[in-house]
C-alpha cells in the first residue's frame, strides 16, 4: 500500500501544534505571575496604611513612599494587562496552530480508511478466488460464474 503523502507536513504541524501549546502554557504562567504581583503590591500599599502625620520630613518621606508604592501597583497592573493579550495572542496561535495540524490528520485518516478498504477488497478479491479454485477442483471442472459448472 502507498505512503501518505503528506505525512511529513503533518509532523511538522504537529510539532508547531506543541510549540503553539508550550507558548500559550508560558502565556499563562507570565499572566499568573503578573496577577500575584499586582495582589502583592496592592497588600503592600494596603498594610502600609494611610501617611502619617507628624514632623513635614517624616510626612514627605511617608508620602512619597505612598507614592512609589501607587506607582509600583500601577506597573504591575499595566504588566498584567499585557500579559492579558500576550495570553489572547498566544491562545489564537495555538488555535491556528491545531486547525491547520487537524486538517493534514482528516487527510491522513482518510488515508487510512482508503488503505484499509483496498486491503479489505484484495483479502476479499483472494478470498474468492480461493474458494473459486476450492470448488473447481470438488467439481472437477473449471469454476463458472453464477457457480454453475
Amino acid at each position: 500500500m502507498s505512503k501518505f503523502a503528506l505525512s511529513g507536513l503533518l509532523r511538522v504541524r504537529g510539532v508547531q501544534e506543541e510549540q503553539s501549546r508550550r507558548e500559550l502554557g508560558q502565556a499563562q504562567a507570565r499572566l499568573s505571575a503578573a496577577q500575584a504581583t499586582v495582589l502583592r503590591r496592592s497588600s503592600s500599599l494596603d498594610a502600609a496604611g494611610a501617611v502619617p502625620g507628624g514632623p513635614a520630613p517624616h510626612f514627605l518621606a511617608a508620602a512619597a513612599s505612598r507614592s512609589a508604592m501607587v506607582a509600583a501597583v500601577s506597573e504591575a497592573i499595566a504588566a498584567r494587562e499585557i500579559s492579558q493579550q500576550d495570553l489572547e495572542q498566544a491562545r489564537e496561535q495555538w488555535l491556528q496552530s491545531r486547525m491547520r495540524a487537524r486538517a493534514i490528520e482528516r487527510l491522513a485518516e482518510r488515508h487510512r480508511e482508503q488503505q484499509a478498504a483496498a486491503r479489505a477488497r484484495a483479502d476479499q478479491a483472494l478470498s474468492d478466488d480461493l474458494a473459486g479454485a476450492r470448488h473447481a477442483a470438488r467439481t472437477g471442472g473449471p469454476a463458472t460464474a453464477g457457480g454453475l459448472s
